[in-house]
């Protein structure tokens, strides 16, 4: 009787340890991403000098805000991606009214707070090629991270054209 008390104790501890480690909140505090229906005007510098939000402007004025472009590496490219903002701000409850507030606001498209997302560990799937651990272009191509996703469909037909394809090779002879 004492030992299965002591038993369950101990595992009601371990599973209240773990309840206050957990991070209760799926997203950055103090942060907001913000989509503007046109894109920000940036100064001589390229940094952004007006969001053509009043009140995304007169906030990050007033107070110890940043204001960044999280995308802008693929700007050149696509061009919506301008659109995109992160809002950095020290108070989480200011962020929570500004949140209602600017989704009101003919200027922009959305807010939403900047919910993190925890991909599994990519070890979880191994795939069943002997050959893996040689096929170093999979890292660079993020197959793994893709394999997070889906292990493949046996009803989708892949053809391949291509007169170098050895269809004998043990990978696509069952194929």
């Amino acid at each position: 009787m004492k030992f299965s008390f002591c038993v369950i104790s101990i595992f009601w501890l371990f599973a209240a340890m773990h309840a206050a480690t957990a991070d209760p909140v799926p997203y950055a505090q103090g942060e907001l991403l913000i989509k503007l229906r046109e894109a920000p005007m940036r100064s001589a510098l390229d940094e952004i000098a007006d969001t053509r939000s009043q009140v995304l402007n007169d906030f990050v004025a007033s107070r110890n805000s940043v204001i960044k472009e999280p995308l802008s590496e693929f700007r050149s490219k696509f061009t919506e991606t301008a659109k995109i903002l992160k809002l950095a701000a020290p108070e989480q409850s200011n962020l929570d009214s500004l949140k209602a507030i600017l989704e009101q606001d003919p200027a922009i498209e959305w807010v939403t707070y900047n919910y993190r997302y925890a991909t599994h560990n990519s070890l979880d799937y191994i795939p069943n090629d002997s050959l893996f651990s040689d096929a170093w272009w999979l890292e660079v191509i993020s197959a793994p991270q893709a394999w997070e996703l889906t292990h493949g469909d046996s009803a989708v037909v892949v053809g391949v054209i291509d007169t170098g394809t050895d269809y004998l090779h043990p990978d696509l002879a069952a194929n």
